[in-house]
């Protein structure tokens, strides 16, 4: 009995040790995925050819680093009393109503865009579509979408806003923030692929079209 409450306490102590971490290593990544994206890419890739305990140990991992971008965002959406409005009933109102259920779909729909860019890498360098494989790219995605679901969250809130200049503004940062992951990605793909700019612009943005379709899809069965 007093083995495993000492089990319990260590736990809690490793716990609240990774959430405190969080606090110091969160905008120290943001600032580095920011003002140098590539170079963040790469060093994921770097990162991942480590043994699993000396991976991202001066950084956040990547799917941590988005999950918790998109944590950030949805907490100020609640501060701000922002709420999504869906005029359906059934599963769809539900979900949207749910501050936990409406977190996990957006999880979900902004890691369906890194990963469709993983895929679009293997599938441009002609490799076997697996597990192991797809890890490598996938990794390296979700740390620049992190700023993009971070910027486009709090864009969407500024949106419904009462105030006119905030909305232009919200207008404004998803532009950007779009256009930002847009240009990003054509310079990812146009390295690893080694191909033109314009070829690489043209899958980026079909990529990214793929994308958004998935992530409709899913809505509208919830919807209906």
């Amino acid at each position: 009995m007093d083995m495993d409450f000492l089990k319990i306490v260590k736990s809690i102590e490793e716990l609240l040790y990774e959430v405190m971490a969080w606090l110091v290593f969160y905008p120290r990544t943001l600032w580095r995925v920011i003002t140098h994206p590539s170079e963040m890419m790469k060093y994921s890739d770097v990162e991942q050819t480590e043994s699993p305990e000396q991976q991202y140990i001066d950084t956040l991992s990547p799917p941590l680093f988005l999950m918790l971008s998109i944590l950030i965002a949805h907490a100020i959406e609640v501060a701000m009393h922002e709420r999504i409005v869906v005029r359906s009933g059934g599963l769809a109102g539900e979900l949207v109503q749910s501050h936990e259920y409406l977190l996990m779909l957006r999880v979900i729909a902004f890691s369906i865009v890194p990963l469709m860019f993983a895929v679009a890498l293997l599938n441009g360098l002609g490799q076997k579509l697996d597990r192991e494989k797809l890890r490598g790219p996938f990794y390296s995605q979700c740390y620049v979408a992190a700023p993009f679901a971070l910027a486009f969250g709090l864009s969407s809130v500024a949106v419904r806003s009462p105030y006119h200049g905030l909305r232009i503004a919200g207008v404004a940062g998803a532009i950007i923030a779009v256009a930002w992951y847009i240009w990003l990605q054509t310079g990812w793909l146009s390295s690893h692929l080694n191909i033109s700019i314009g070829r690489s612009l043209l899958m980026a943005l079909w990529t990214s079209v793929k994308a958004i379709a998935i992530i409709v899809a899913i809505a509208l069965v919830l919807l209906l």
